[in-house]
């Protein structure tokens, strides 16, 4: 289907560049990629169905508190965690990517105890698609 979009001049030159950037061959894809993205990214919340997607965190661990309590949170959703990934950043600062696959309100849940849990410095959840 085809349909006319009225945007600001100066978004449109923003959006040609960064299109070419990524090496889009034309705006059509480009297009369909965002209104996707939007979609996805929206109807998540609302929906009841089941979303691939990742939670990616930074953290500071000086005392074992921090690690007992993000181990505790991941053992209480494990049902959602298909996989996990750990890197060490130094003495003290850990970032962790939990790969999951489940509801959106209890994947919004397990982002929500992450990202409130004291001593996590930046937390950023990525729903990627329905299932």
């Amino acid at each position: 289907m085809r349909f006319g979009v009225s945007l600001p001049e100066k978004l449109v030159e923003k959006f040609d560049r960064r299109i070419e950037e990524f090496g889009y061959k034309n705006r059509s894809k480009a297009i369909r990629d965002a209104i996707s993205d939007f979609l996805t990214h929206k109807e998540w919340r609302i929906s009841k169905e089941r979303f691939v997607g990742s939670i990616s965190f930074v953290y500071t661990h000086k005392s074992g508190a921090i690690t007992h309590k993000l181990i505790e949170l991941q053992h209480d959703f494990g049902d959602l965690i298909k996989s996990t990934m750990h890197i060490h950043m130094g003495h003290e600062r850990c970032v962790e990517v939990l790969i999951l696959s489940g509801k959106s309100k209890k994947i919004e849940k397990l982002y929500e105890c992450i990202s409130s849990t004291k001593g996590v410095e930046n937390c950023k959840l990525a729903v990627l698609a329905e299932k």
